[in-house]
């Protein structure tokens, strides 16, 4: 609709208080099922609604609108190998990242959740990931 180029905040109010949470975060994790070979339709909804931030980016010659700058991390949970699929996750993450002022700090999967799913060892990657982000500040 172009309301966010045109006023830098979106016509929809309904995530003023998240945006302003995750603007200030030291750390964002994005959880997200795989669905169809990638995010589930809320987690990506979420991920287009950062339109106002792409929308100042480029408007203001590719000036951060978030000053602080924070590191993402990934959380995939895939009913079978999921590989591929974070694969294709990450790459989307990375672009959106470059827009966020964020940088990733890594990412988990959580691999065969419809047989024998790996928590444990997601469980001890997202501890490591997490002491990493939360240490390097």
């Amino acid at each position: 609709c172009n309301y966010c180029e045109e006023n830098g905040k979106c016509v929809h109010r309904d995530l003023d208080e998240f945006f302003n949470q995750f603007e200030n975060a030291d750390v964002v994790l994005f959880a997200s099922p795989v669905y169809n070979g990638g995010f589930s339709a809320p987690v990506k909804a979420l991920i287009d609604r950062f339109q106002v931030y792409y929308t100042s980016f480029y408007k203001n010659g590719k000036i951060q609108s978030i000053k602080k700058h924070r590191k993402g991390i990934l959380l995939v949970a895939a009913g079978r190998n999921g590989e591929a699929a974070t694969a294709e996750m990450e790459k989307n993450l990375k672009c959106a990242f470059t827009i966020l002022n964020m940088e990733s700090a890594g990412s988990v999967l959580c691999a065969y959740t419809d047989t024998e799913p790996e928590y444990e060892k997601a469980t001890e990657e997202m501890k490591m990931i997490l002491r990493r982000s939360l240490s390097d500040e």
